[in-house]
């Protein structure tokens, strides 16, 4: 898609802030908007067993990280539109940038978080890596904060909190 807003750009003249989002997650935290039932990521998928009393299948242990999970950079919905609107707002030239928090959250630190926010423990089977899933997968939104000013404002128990409530609502 970059390239082709690059085209678009060279033909056209319309310029564009392309972000890279890396594992947006969340609900808006006035519960107006969030994630709908049935999707695959960790935190939904977390946060389904809890709600549904279901076991929660673990996709590997053994990976070479500090606790065996996999690690990942996990972002707010609200983060991300908040550096939208601070694009829209500064008339841009056209660029493309990574929004994420450059601090890595591993699976188990999720379930820890769900279990803390919910108040529930949930039942965990391990099972086999997903085939493909790298250890480790984070970014640095450093470039777009220097031009900005943008920082993240919400962390892992914000981000599971607003899901928690909107789970629970819906």
């Amino acid at each position: 898609i970059e390239w082709m807003m690059k085209s678009y750009q060279r033909a056209y003249g319309l310029d564009f802030v392309a972000f890279r989002y890396f594992n947006a997650c969340g609900a808006d935290s006035q519960r107006r908007h969030g994630q709908k039932s049935g999707a695959t990521h960790i935190i939904a998928r977390v946060l389904e067993s809890i709600r549904d009393d279901r076991e929660f299948v673990l996709n590997g242990d053994d990976y070479p990280t500090t606790d065996g999970t996999c690690v990942r950079d996990y972002i707010h919905v609200e983060d991300i539109a908040d550096a939208h609107i601070m694009a829209v707002d500064r008339r841009m030239a056209s660029d493309v940038f990574n929004l994420g928090t450059k601090s890595g959250i591993s699976n188990r630190e999720i379930v820890a978080a769900a279990e803390k926010i919910t108040g529930k423990k949930l039942k965990i089977c391990v099972g086999p890596r997903r085939e493909g899933d790298p250890a480790m997968l984070t970014a640095s939104a450093d470039r777009w904060n220097k031009i900005s000013g943008w920082n993240p404002r919400f962390g892992l128990e914000d981000i599971i909190e607003h899901a928690w409530k909107w789970y629970v609502r819906n």
